[in-house]
């Protein structure tokens, strides 16, 4: 199941509902979840502007509004 929303607050009830066996300890139940915040605006930051050839000439990239991160490996 994915839930995607833009509130800020979200509830979600199951259906069925996960009924938990307190005497079988053997079982396994997993819920993950995580939040990432937009940080690329129309307009406002998203565009990135780039040299190859030591600033001889430029190349721009327009970002889609929506949640960026750069890994530096």
């Amino acid at each position: 199941m994915k839930i995607i929303t833009k509130e800020s607050y979200h509830r979600e009830r199951l259906d069925p509902v996960i009924k938990l066996d307190k005497q079988n300890t053997d079982k396994a139940v997993s819920f993950s979840t995580y939040n990432s915040l937009k940080n690329t605006f129309k307009d406002k930051n998203d565009k990135f502007k780039y040299s190859n050839d030591e600033g001889k000439t430029w190349k721009d990239i327009t970002f889609k509004p929506g949640s960026y991160e750069i890994n530096r490996d």
